[in-house]
Parts: C-alpha cells; structure tokens; sequence
C-alpha cells in the first residue's frame, strides 16, 4: 500500500507529475487532510490546466469542508471533458447540498446517460425522494438493483426499496 511519504518521497523527485499530484490528494481527502487535498489538486491543475480530474479531485475534497467554490471546480471538470459522468456525479451532490435539488437531479440523469454506476442512481433515488417524487425514486432504486452484483449492496437497496414503497402506500 502506498503511503503518504511514499507520494512524497516521488514528487520530491518528479514535481511535475499532475498524476501523482492528483491521486495524492485523492490520498490526502481519504485520510482527513482536506486542505493538503486541495493544494495537491491545485499543484496538478498549475501543471496540466486542463486535467479535468484534478478539478473534479479538488471540489470533491472542498466540498467536504463546505467550501462553496467546489461548484466551480466542478463545472470546470464538465468544461474540460463534457463526457465525464463522474464529473456530473459530483456536481449533482455538489448541488443538492446547497439546496438546488432540481439542478442536482438534471445532473445525475447526465450522468446517468454518460454511463449507469449504482452511486449515481442511488443519488438520484436520494434526491427524488426527498423531493417527494418517491415514483421515481424507486424506479431509480430498481436500476440500482439490476446492476449491482455486491450481495451486501442488494440487501441495503432492498430495504431502502421496502421503505419507500412503504411511504408511497401512506
């Protein structure tokens, strides 16, 4: 497993690797260091301005301090890489956490349309649901359903299924 001096001891050596600057700060965000996960981010985008990752990376790690700027960065990532579903992800979190749940909706459905991951329905199904479309929200739990193969998964989405149509009888 690599460590943090591991990222250290090599971009001591290769500083201009936006790669390595990037999953550093990947490294760094797991860990708790936010603002090391920002600066990494920030090292890799001075060296590759149009590293859409780095951008998606930091607003992710800003987003976890409550740092309204992440929006930014992460119209900055759909900017560069208007294909990068992940990217729509995150702004759609981004965007449901500072109250603009139709905003975040439209986003996972780009990302939805870029490529279908579990994490993106279930966002979907999250934000519906309180929202109060739980129709959908279990339509979006059932898409969850159909890909997943982690059997732990397909249980926790069975009861989250079982719980809204619970709320969709009342």
């Amino acid at each position: 497993m690599v460590t943090f001096d591991d990222f250290v001891n090599y971009l001591k050596k290769n500083p201009e690797d936006a790669v390595v600057w990037t999953n550093f700060g990947i490294y760094c965000k797991r860990i708790g260091q936010y603002d090391k996960s920002i600066h990494c981010h920030t090292k890799a985008i001075e060296i590759n301005p149009d590293f859409a990752e780095a951008y998606n990376n930091r607003a992710c790690a800003k987003k976890a301090i409550n740092d309204n700027t992440c929006l930014e960065d992460a119209c900055a990532a759909i900017r560069i890489n208007p294909d990068f579903a992940e990217a729509y992800n995150n702004l759609g979190n981004i965007e449901y956490q500072l109250g603009m749940p139709q905003q975040a909706i439209q986003h996972y459905k780009k990302a939805l349309s870029l490529g279908q991951r579990v994490d993106f329905y279930m966002n979907l199904a999250i934000v519906q649901a309180n929202t109060g479309d739980k129709l959908n929200a279990i339509v979006n739990v059932c898409n969850a359903l159909r890909i997943t193969e982690d059997e732990e998964l397909k249980a926790r989405l069975r009861i989250s299924l079982k719980e809204l149509e619970a709320a969709v009888k009342l």
